[in-house]
């Protein structure tokens, strides 16, 4: 069922053509809220907090987040029969979403930290011919969506993790020399 909600969260960003930051806080945003509640939930709920996690991270990032909040518009997708989410359902269940993450929601996300490595250089001049590196970004990219798009990684580890293990699989790939470097990450 979390790839319904992460496709839930794909087509709702779809929708309104969000960005990729949208989509990654809203999944990591989800994933938050399910390890931090002690109940298994329902497709309902499932629908009602990805469609939450959505709205959260679409008002904290959107450009458009002045924009007055229709909350009469949200379909179900795990549930069936599709239906629309209770627009009451999703104003609780924003407050109470809000105060689980603590009104924290300034996380860094696994496609932000992408970002800030692709800034600092995942690969050097020497290493390899600069019409490949293009390639390389994109495959990042793909293969970080892959991991969040699967239970067995997003759920059970860090973004910082799965960013650096995705770097470590496309160097190794384009067989890419490693140096001994030591990173010391606080979070």
């Amino acid at each position: 069922s979390d790839v319904c909600s992460s496709d839930l969260i794909h087509n709702l960003c779809s929708e309104i053509n969000s960005t990729y930051d949208c989509f990654y806080l809203s999944i990591l945003l989800l994933d938050i809220l399910i390890h931090k509640l002690n109940y298994v939930i329902s497709n309902y709920q499932l629908d009602l907090f990805s469609t939450i996690c959505f709205i959260i991270s679409k008002k904290f990032i959107e450009k458009d987040k002045m924009k007055a909040e229709k909350y009469n518009q949200y379909l179900t997708m795990c549930h069936s029969p599709q239906k629309f989410i209770s627009s009451k359902d999703l104003i609780l269940s924003e407050i109470e979403c809000l105060k689980i993450l603590k009104y924290d929601l300034n996380i860094p996300t696994s496609f932000t930290i992408l970002k800030y490595m692709f800034i600092c250089g995942i690969i050097f001049e020497d290493e390899i011919n600069m019409n490949e590196y293009s390639n390389i970004n994109e495959e990042c990219l793909n293969l970080l969506l892959f991991c969040n798009n699967s239970n067995e990684i997003a759920f059970y580890y860090n973004p910082v993790l799965i960013v650096f293990s995705v770097i470590y699989i496309i160097r190794k790939k384009y067989k890419l020399k490693f140096n001994k470097i030591i990173i010391i990450l606080i979070f």
